[in-house]
């Protein structure tokens, strides 16, 4: 095997006196002595140190003999979250498979670092409870669950003006009420199939990997109330909502849409049978909830029919 450098590049880093070194001068350049005492090191151990990183190309020493770090090493450094939270969820990630996101979510799994761990049925699901009754401006949901025990709330919070989004694996056998029976007020998205349990709620979110047999762990959940993680979950979302298909119960409409023009991505149905806005247009709006559930009131049924 042709040696690429990496060992050698990566023992250079495996240490805690050199990373506490690149994480102090990356908060501002330091000088030699200020970093000894920071750390709480010798004279000769900081020199040792700082001699090893800058001969590794992340450490650079200024006119003023102040030490900053690398382009290099800045690069490198912002992957520490995502080793971070591989380390500190090192059991839980053993017992999921988490390789069933995109692999750029894979790639961003440090946003994560910042969520706390949930553990039991009964804590996830008061926590979701919570968190949907505290619902304000928009409620977003993908599961592979029906998901029907939370219908009251969904529909409530639409009612009120919320963003209410729900994404969900076409019907199974398994539901405790047909799709199509099921009264609604905000647009459902259907894929086949939705392999994770995730919650965008206002400015917190949840999600829910499988485990190594493939069902989703509801009993577990990674509950994010940072900024850096809601916005991961919002953009995990996202691409789902675009790939969802035609709302059950309505999908004569969809298909009909969907056939004249194939071109055109499935739209949101709702009970009455309209079709909603597509979610570009309503995407600037989302965080007020101005049009939420916003509907072109038109006689769309009869003219693709």
């Amino acid at each position: 095997m042709e040696s690429t450098g990496l060992a050698r590049f990566l023992f250079e880093l495996a240490s805690e006196e050199r990373l506490g070194i690149l994480a102090a001068i990356s908060e501002k350049p330091l000088r030699h002595a200020q970093i000894a005492r920071r750390l709480g090191m010798t004279d000769s151990e900081t020199t040792r140190h700082l001699n090893r990183l800058t001969v590794a190309g992340l450490v650079t020493k200024g006119p003023q003999s102040e030490y900053e770090p690398s382009n290099l090493a800045r690069l490198v450094s912002a992957d520490f979250p995502f080793f971070r939270f591989l380390l500190a969820q090192r059991e839980f990630l053993l017992n999921h498979n988490v390789l069933v996101l995109p692999p750029g979510f894979v790639e961003r799994l440090g946003a994560l670092s910042g969520g706390v761990l949930t553990k039991g049925t009964y804590n996830v699901v008061a926590t979701q409870e919570r968190s949907l009754r505290g619902a304000k401006r928009r409620i977003w949901v993908l599961s592979e669950q029906a998901f029907e025990q939370a219908l009251p709330i969904l529909r409530e919070k639409a009612s009120g003006g919320a963003d209410v989004r729900v994404i969900r694996p076409r019907e199974i056998s398994s539901d405790p009420v047909p799709l199509s029976a099921v009264k609604r007020n905000y647009p459902l998205r259907l894929l086949g199939e939705a392999r994770i349990f995730l919650a965008v709620v206002d400015d917190v979110a949840g999600v829910c990997f499988p485990n190594l047999h493939g069902e989703v762990d509801m009993a577990t959940m990674v509950f994010l109330d940072d900024r850096v993680g809601c916005k991961w979950a919002e953009d995990l979302f996202l691409p789902f909502l675009e790939r969802g298909a035609r709302t059950a119960g309505r999908a004569d409409i969809a298909g009909r849409i969907a056939e004249s023009d194939p071109s055109r991505p499935a739209p949101f149905v709702t009970d009455a049978g309209s079709p909603c806005r597509r979610y570009s247009e309503l995407d600037r709006t989302a965080s007020t909830g101005s049009h939420t559930n916003a509907c072109v009131e038109r006689q769309h049924t009869k003219e693709h029919r």
